[in-house]
């Protein structure tokens, strides 16, 4: 089965457009000029504009002092008008991201990059929609393989699954036998954006794949040969990208919530 990531992500706006539309603005920091940010920034921009939520661009050059942009960050959280706050990763290795982050307090920050927000990381709700897609929960996996442990994707993952019971085991990029973790895996989630690094035919017959990485970590075309052997897969483009952004939009409205 392939994930249709944009059909996901359409039900999801149905869902969201059904509910108050929050009086606060969403706010992206962007520091530098990285064309994949620029990109996802813009996509993001679009689906606020659907759905009729102030978006506004922080933008910074990259040069700047750290404690110029701790400021700004601290300042749009004591804004009562901002709803949530998105640091665009990733940011100049000058500035330390982990400080940034703690700036945006857990009522604001959408992608609980601090892991203490009220919301689920985008990337673990995405994979309950996939999984919801193909009518399964992440708990009904007996081997999860997490390929990358990043703060986006592999660290979130592998809490939840820690917190939830799901045997899920993680390797970072640099594991030179990947194809020996992947082997006896029921589900392989990656997230590490570098081109081609998965093959679908090292996976067992009857799993299922994920790729958030970006450029995608599965080689597509090999993907794509094995598709009659999978369960299901994601494919890129129109994967995992849109359901990542709905999922964003989700958390937006959750900690926006009113009564009225």
């Amino acid at each position: 089965m392939k994930i249709d990531g944009q059909a996901i992500a359409a039900g999801m706006y149905v869902e969201l457009r059904r509910m108050p539309v929050p009086h606060t603005r969403m706010v992206v920091v962007l520091m530098g000029a990285n064309e994949a940010s620029l990109s996802f920034v813009a996509r993001k921009e679009a689906v606020a504009q659907s759905l009729g939520i102030g978006f506004e661009r922080v933008i910074f050059s990259g040069n700047e002092p750290q404690d110029a942009v701790l400021t700004a960050i601290r300042a749009l959280a004591l804004d009562d008008s901002v709803g949530g706050i998105i640091l665009q990763l990733p940011v100049p290795k000058a500035y330390n991201r982990h400080v940034l982050i703690s700036a945006i307090g857990r009522a604001k920050d959408v992608d609980n990059l601090s892991g203490f927000a009220f919301v689920y990381e985008p990337s673990v709700r995405a994979v309950q929609a996939v999984c919801a897609a193909v009518k399964k929960e992440l708990r009904d996996f007996r081997a999860v393989r997490m390929v990358g442990n990043g703060i986006l994707v592999g660290a979130p993952i592998a809490r939840f699954c820690a917190a939830n019971d799901i045997p899920c085991t993680v390797i970072n990029s640099t594991t030179v036998d990947i194809t020996n973790f992947v082997r006896d895996a029921d589900l392989v989630i990656t997230g590490v954006g570098k081109a081609g690094m998965v093959n679908a035919d090292w996976l067992p017959s009857g799993a299922g794949a994920i790729d958030f990485g970006f450029p995608p970590d599965f080689n597509q075309d090999n993907l794509a040969r094995n598709a009659s052997r999978l369960a299901f897969y994601t494919p890129t483009p129109n994967g995992t990208g849109p359901i990542l952004v709905a999922c964003l939009f989700e958390n937006f409205y959750a900690l926006n919530r009113t009564d009225s």
